[in-house]
């Protein structure tokens, strides 16, 4: 097993700088908890439990990111949207009907 994990040398796969340099900062938490992994001591090393929960706050902010871009990629201002209805159809007056049920009930 640690032939295949270290290599041959002995060694832990060298670490992109990309992933280290904060540019990222999911990636950062994952390499972070990926070298405490690899400490020497094994009392040191994380539980299943930790990394388990640790994962799991990564895939939460990762999923919470991708919630909120996806909301502002989506959003279109109300004024805009009026005014491109307005563009559309400036000759045609509200009729009650366009208004709706409860329009028709408040002014009856």
């Amino acid at each position: 097993m640690e032939k295949i994990v270290c290599g041959a040398n002995g060694k832990r796969p060298p670490l992109e700088p990309s992933w280290t340099n904060g540019s990222n900062v999911h990636l950062q938490k994952m390499v972070g908890l990926m070298v405490d992994c690899w400490h020497h001591s094994p009392h040191c090393r994380h539980t299943a439990l930790k990394v388990k929960i640790a994962l799991g706050e990564v895939i939460e902010d990762l999923f919470a990111v991708q919630e909120r871009e996806a909301k502002e990629r989506n959003a279109i201002p109300l004024s805009r949207v009026v005014d491109e209805t307005d563009r559309l159809r400036p000759e045609m007056p509200m009729s009650p009907s366009r208004h709706g049920r409860a329009h028709q009930l408040a002014t009856t």
